[in-house]
């Protein structure tokens, strides 16, 4: 059992060396760990090449000539990873030391499992935890567990990658790629307690809300979301839901392979009902809240809002403002 960690670097400098030493000390270490550097300007380079030469594993470095951005990068990363299982790495959080072992573990009693994500424990700059976590604060909000994806939380076999690679130019997060598609074919499981430090700061990419330290609620949502045109948003999910539908339906051999075939039409179909509903959506929300009413009403009863929050997305469907899209 080959264990990979495959890390994007970018100007880390700040807080890479924290990351880089809880590797290290992992009860169960990885074999090789595989970064890809995207033309840093600070001193992440130098910090990268110390960890090189003191590591008691494999440490690869690639450093690219031409700027890739966050997405390529990673996947690039990960391309050149040999491990069994895959680790999923950001350049400033903090891993406890049983993450791989407990992962790994949950990979060996569930066969049946591609990817594995962990909770995290918010903390500031300086790892003082908060008592909030990533998929707390998601369920705080109202969401379900089911939306939680976190690349630098994630593991997956690399088998997996004969599903995942390359990925499409259009799919802006390499972890929501990877996710949607494990989820389509429900191969995906959480890994519990939380494994890992999740460090926010100001240069972190993403500013979720979720991702605050701050203690929230559902009424966060409303306040913050809920009641916005969503419409954007919901064009930007059906293109990814699109193009995972049609990779699944590329697909065939490898999911033979894996043995993934008897899941296929499955996961295809609840992929077009979700394209469906989230057309629907779109569609209601063009419409003044009197006629919008009874149409959001139909795709209730018909379970369609299943693939949302249920009553909560029917009521904030209701309510919302009209689309300003033609």
């Amino acid at each position: 059992m080959k264990i990979s960690i495959a890390i994007a670097t970018y100007n880390g400098a700040r807080h890479l060396p924290g990351q880089l030493d809880s590797f290290i000390r992992q009860k169960k270490p990885p074999h090789e760990v595989v970064i890809c550097d995207d033309g840093s300007s600070d001193s992440t380079m130098a910090i990268l090449h110390k960890f090189q030469k003191n590591a008691p594993f494999e440490v690869r470095i690639e450093q690219n000539p031409n700027r890739l951005g966050y997405r390529k990068n990673f996947e690039k990363a990960i391309s050149l990873c040999t491990g069994d299982f895959i680790f999923l790495s950001d350049q400033d959080d903090y891993w406890f030391d049983t993450k791989i072992l407990e992962m790994t573990n949950l990979f060996s009693a569930r066969p049946d499992i591609f990817v594995i994500y962990t909770d995290m424990v918010i903390t500031d700059e300086n790892l003082t935890p908060s008592r909030q976590t990533q998929l707390g604060n998601i369920l705080a909000l109202g969401s379900r567990a089911e939306t939680y994806v976190s690349g630098c939380a994630t593991a997956l076999r690399r088998d997996w990658l004969s599903i995942v690679l390359p990925m499409p130019t259009e799919v802006a997060a390499h972890d929501t790629w990877i996710h949607n598609l494990a989820s389509a074919l429900d191969v995906r499981a959480l890994c519990l307690p939380p494994q890992q430090y999740y460090r926010r700061h100001d240069k972190n990419v993403s500013q979720w809300r979720a991702s605050k330290p701050e203690q929230i609620n559902s009424l966060d949502s409303i306040r913050i979301y809920g009641l916005a045109d969503k419409t954007a948003a919901w064009r930007r999910e059906l293109e990814r839901t699109c193009w995972t539908r049609k990779r699944l339906q590329e697909s065939t051999e490898n999911l033979k392979a894996l043995g993934l075939l008897p899941r296929q039409e499955a996961a295809i179909q609840k992929l077009d009902r979700r394209i469906s509903a989230l057309e629907s959506r779109i569609q209601n929300n063009t419409q003044n809240r009197l006629k919008r009413f009874p149409r959001i009403m139909k795709l209730w009863l018909s379970g369609d809002y299943n693939n949302f929050s249920g009553w909560k997305s029917v009521l904030k469907d209701i309510i919302r403002q009209q689309s300003n899209y033609s």
